[in-house]
């Protein structure tokens, strides 16, 4: 039985697609697909300003990616790239 190259790009773009539909998620945080947050922990309700500042919750998230340029033929304008970039976030939410 032959299996068509179209028939293979079809399952490939649906596992594929599936898996960038997907969230990740924690306690605190849900990362969508599109890369925006969303945090799922209430704020708390508080009676004073000092209990705003005391009772609030800190987020964070690190961040990597990594980058790389192949030319097949390299010439004196271009040359391979390589690149790494590091960075996070750190978020404080009071309380309410």
């Amino acid at each position: 039985m032959k299996i068509s190259k179209l028939s293979l790009a079809v399952v490939s773009l649906l596992a594929t697609s599936s898996a960038l539909l997907a969230d990740i998620k924690n306690d605190k945080v849900t990362l969508k697909p599109n890369m925006t947050l969303t945090y799922n922990l209430k704020q708390k309700s508080v009676d004073s300003v000092d209990e705003m500042f005391s009772e609030g919750d800190f987020f964070g998230r690190l961040r990597m990616n990594t980058f790389k340029w192949d030319w097949a033929e390299e010439s004196s304008s271009r040359k391979d790239n390589k690149a790494m970039g590091l960075g996070g976030s750190f978020i404080y939410k009071s309380a309410k």
